[in-house]
């Protein structure tokens, strides 16, 4: 025991061990007590180790994401128009698009994904901090296929992120004219359109078009207000009846 100990002291320089008036068996205790906190002390300094180097691992990914989401809503649209437009240039200058040119449906697609991924991830993005990490797994437990797990637990509760980053972005790319004028080619969008009619004179069609929009999108918002409304009643008329069944019993 004395060699173990020694051996032990010889390779911990930094622990000190007092034995003290009770025998070499208080020393042996002393000297299995300091091995047991000097053997959870390690492991709780691996896995603090271990815990800062996967959130090191993840930081940067979350750093880029944020980054990424954040330019082109600082960004003047110009600049995003512009900066668009060279990089479908130099697309074009590799042979890319072929003798008709890139510019057209795919670089209007492109450009109107970038403008609006950021808003996805700015409404998406909380709700799957919120979303419980135990849901899809209890899914599986409960007898349900992954797929199942995913459309009948997951989406239900990502729906609303998902249909408010949806009419957000279809607003802005219905209004978008800067970022199309610079990347729409030969093609059209509702903004290019309405300018060209104004440069010769103001057509009744503007207005007419206007107009539809106008009542498409106050539809949709009156719609939207009376399913959320509708669904709170009813979610507070099952409150209320779980209750009264609760207190018959």
């Amino acid at each position: 025991m004395q060699k173990a100990a020694e051996s032990f002291m010889a390779a911990n320089p930094d622990i000190k061990l007092v034995i003290s008036g009770g025998g070499s068996g208080n020393g042996i205790k002393a000297l299995g007590e300091k091995q047991c906190d000097v053997a959870m002390s390690s492991r709780d300094i691996k896995d603090k180790e271990r815990a800062a180097a996967e959130k090191k691992g993840v930081k940067p990914v979350r750093i880029a994401v944020a980054v990424d989401a954040i330019v082109p809503v600082v960004n003047p649209e110009i600049i995003t128009g512009v900066s668009l437009m060279l990089l479908f240039v130099m697309a074009q200058n590799f042979g890319i698009g072929g003798e008709s040119g890139i510019f057209g449906w795919p670089t209007l697609l492109i450009a109107h994904i970038t403008f609006n991924i950021p808003y996805v991830i700015f409404n998406v993005g909380p709700k799957l901090r919120q979303l419980d990490p135990s849901l899809y797994n209890a899914a599986l437990d409960l007898g349900c296929t992954p797929r199942q797990a995913f459309t009948k637990v997951i989406m239900p509760q990502l729906s609303p992120a998902i249909l408010s980053a949806f009419l957000i972005c279809l607003t802005y790319s219905i209004d978008d004219f800067m970022i199309s004028y610079f990347n729409s080619g030969t093609m059209q969008t509702l903004p290019i359109a309405i300018y060209s009619m104004t440069r010769k004179k103001v057509s009744p069609e503007i207005n007419a078009l206007s107009a539809v929009i106008f009542c498409v999108i106050l539809a949709i918002i009156l719609i939207s207000n009376a399913a959320d409304s509708r669904a709170y009643r009813r979610n507070q008329k099952a409150i209320r009846k779980a209750m009264l069944d609760e207190g018959g019993r």
